[in-house]
C-alpha cells in the first residue's frame, strides 16, 4: 500500500494508517514555520508516496507558509 506522512497540529484528531508529524499549536504558527522543513525532511527520510499537510490559518506568517508549500507542491488538494 501507499505510505502516507501527516503534518496535522497536535490538536488535531489522530490520522491512523499514516506516519504523522507534529506541527506544534495551532496557538503558535512560528512553531510550525520553524519546524515546516525539518518535517518534510523526515517524511522523505520515511520514504512515504504522500504527504498530507493541514491548513494553516490565512494570515500572516500562515500564509506565507502555505504560499510556499503551494509552490512546492506537486499537486494541491482543498477541503
Amino acid at each position: 500500500g501507499m505510505k502516507v506522512a501527516v503534518m496535522a497540529f497536535n490538536e488535531s484528531p489522530k490520522y491512523s494508517g499514516a506516519y504523522l508529524l507534529d506541527m506544534g499549536s495551532k496557538s503558535d504558527v512560528s512553531v510550525a514555520a520553524a519546524r515546516i522543513y525539518h518535517l518534510l525532511r523526515q517524511a522523505d527520510a520515511l520514504g512515504v508516496d504522500l504527504i498530507l499537510i493541514e491548513g494553516l490559518p490565512d494570515a500572516d506568517l500562515g500564509r506565507a507558509i502555505m504560499n510556499r508549500l503551494r509552490k512546492a507542491a506537486g499537486k494541491v488538494v482543498q477541503t
